[in-house]
């Protein structure tokens, strides 16, 4: 259920601003301000490995869309979180936030981790700001 918990913590409303800068090695820094803890990106980004595996084959799309939706809201001030967030993979302080969210992916039944993977399927288009 840990998994769940993360996920369904992701949608509240987190009031900051994202400054990053790209370092000439093309790594993306992220400043003190993040609008989500590296914990909740770790979480969000381990959804990306284990979700075309227990998902069927003609989800995945939906699952992509929804996905990349979530990054949007999570780093609404990167113009490109995927790219972001994989460039974080080498971060030595993000290494073992990732190897935690997989050990706590492994740690709940695939049912649990499906039902997280269609919540990112059925993730919801941005609503129009006003």
């Amino acid at each position: 259920m840990r998994l769940l918990v993360l996920l369904a913590g992701l949608a509240l409303p987190i009031m900051a601003s994202v400054a990053y800068a790209a370092t000439p090695a093309n790594a993306v820094e992220f400043k003190n301000a993040l609008p989500t803890t590296m914990e909740e990106l770790a979480t969000v980004d381990i959804l990306n490995d284990i979700c075309p595996k227990i998902l069927d084959a003609s989800q995945h799309p939906e699952f992509q869309s929804g996905y990349v939706r979530l990054l949007n809201e999570l780093l609404p001030n990167i113009d490109a979180p995927l790219l972001a967030l994989g460039m974080l993979k080498d971060d030595a302080d993000y290494k073992p936030l990732l190897d935690q969210a997989r050990s706590d992916a492994a740690s709940v039944s695939v049912d649990e981790n499906r039902q997280v993977c269609l919540d990112v399927v059925h993730y919801p288009m941005p609503t129009a700001k006003k």
